[in-house]
């Protein structure tokens, strides 16, 4: 678990929650429009996902309350998502 410290806020972000910020700010910073972008801004839609350190991958579950298309693209988010961050500059 990990923690950001604001003036008078400590907000505790859980795995998932890092894992929505992650997908939703790359897919801003792609200038996907709004509606694709909240199909992620749900800690729900990302509750299911884990990251594993050691291969540097994210294993996408099948998600009941989640489409199939939806999951396949959290895949594809995910790997160029880690494939940018490892570039030099990347954001």
């Amino acid at each position: 678990m990990s923690y950001l410290i604001f003036p008078n806020y400590l907000i505790i972000l859980t795995m998932t929650e890092k894992l929505r910020h992650a997908r939703v700010a790359y897919l801003r910073g792609q200038g996907y429009n709004k509606r694709v972008v909240k199909l992620f801004d749900n800690n729900l839609a990302n509750s299911e996902d884990e990251y594993d350190p050691e291969d540097n991958t994210y294993t996408v579950k099948v998600h009941p309350a989640r489409s199939a298309a939806v999951t396949e693209f959290a895949m594809v988010i995910d790997q160029a998502r880690l494939k940018l961050a490892r570039r030099p500059n990347s954001m």
